[in-house]
């Protein structure tokens, strides 16, 4: 391709050469062909965005100037430029080595963007579907929800993870929005419950994680989460779910357990992280992720110092690719060494803090 570009001295030319590319190597049934380099190009933008994001959000600033060629691939968003930068005959030098490759990733990353936001588009909106079904068939009063101001004591010695619920010297009062269950006549359990689709970002860095070489299956992608105050209440309400609605052939099509009984098998998380149930559910609205977890799953994710806090765990995946992004061989930065990744986890570390800092104390 870029040597048919080679030879055309003109842009219109040139767009029209990667337009009828990109008609071949993705579907098309959702984007007009004549609006797909235009496509492309805020493609390759939103994929910048969110390397500059991650860089922001996890990258100490004594490393980031070590994160940048001269600027030159960063200025530009279009196709035809970048592809030019990649194949510049001045690459012998490393500044021009580093503009080349960067410009590879923009372009690369681009790609991958605008397939994921594609097969995204197709899901928007159909996750209310379900969840309106659930507030009718699981939820008492139609799924409405009652405010709960609730003391949690944390644990100082054990990187302040749950201890248990009250107030005490080391306690915090955390906001809470309680839905109730009835599995029972009479016999109600409370549960937090929250329903998200995933923006195309959030499952971008998903299918980098999971492929270098594909666009994997993402199950995820539309997600509801249930949080229970102990594990007992959790057990009750997962056998209810699991006979009262998730056996129901009106809303379920399919049901698939992750390990023994929905209890998760990832050995990528920590094993704090994982919850206790998660399971796949394809429905009416399609293909869902389930989770159920404890209150101390919920309170450790959010609050804790442990590997389990969702900054920590997102500095892990997002580590991997930096790496990938910006390779020690180009950039001269050494990822797994103890002292870059010991500055990394401060910089989350301090985040979490300063947010802790911020609850209301007992």
């Amino acid at each position: 391709m870029y040597k048919k570009i080679e030879k055309v001295n003109d842009k219109d030319k040139a767009i029209e050469i990667i337009t009828n590319w990109l008609a071949k190597t993705i579907d098309t049934s959702d984007i007009e062909v004549k609006h797909m380099y235009q496509e492309f190009t805020q493609a390759i933008e939103s994929a910048r965005t969110f390397i500059k994001s991650m860089v922001r959000e996890f990258v100490p600033s004594t490393m980031k100037y070590l994160m940048s060629s001269d600027g030159a691939s960063d200025n530009t968003n279009d196709p035809i430029d970048l592809l030019k930068m990649v194949f510049s005959s001045e690459n012998d030098l490393m500044i021009n080595r580093m503009r080349s490759f960067s410009s590879l990733v923009a372009w690369s990353f681009g790609m991958r963007y605008l397939l994921t936001d594609i097969d995204n588009r197709k899901i928007k909106g159909r996750l209310k579907k379900f969840t309106t079904w659930l507030e009718k068939h699981l939820f008492t009063d139609d799924g409405s929800e009652h405010f709960a101001n609730t003391d949690v004591t944390y644990d100082p010695k054990d990187k302040k993870r749950f201890l248990e619920f009250g107030s005490g010297p080391n306690s915090i009062a955390v906001a809470l929005w309680f839905r109730q269950i009835e599995i029972a006549n009479n016999i109600t359990i409370e549960t937090l419950f929250t329903a998200r689709t995933k923006q195309t970002l959030d499952i971008f860095r998903k299918v980098l994680l999971k492929s270098l070489g594909e666009i994997p299956q993402v199950d995820d992608a539309q997600g509801i989460t249930f949080v229970f105050k102990t594990e007992k209440d959790l057990e009750l309400a997962y056998a209810f779910m699991m006979n009262k609605i998730f056996a129901n052939p009106a809303a379920i099509i399919d049901l698939r357990l992750n390990g023994q009984d929905g209890k998760e098998t990832n050995g990528k998380s920590s094993k704090n992280f994982a919850p206790k149930r998660r399971f796949i559910a394809k429905t009416f609205a399609g293909t869902i992720e389930v989770q159920l977890s404890d209150f101390k799953h919920f309170f450790d994710g959010e609050f804790s110092e442990g590997e389990e806090n969702h900054h920590l765990y997102r500095l892990r995946q997002v580590r991997q690719l930096l790496k990938m992004i910006f390779p020690t061989e180009l950039f001269k930065l050494h990822w797994d060494s103890p002292e870059t990744q010991f500055i990394m986890q401060e910089l989350q570390l301090n985040r979490i803090r300063t947010n802790f800092a911020k609850m209301p104390q007992n």
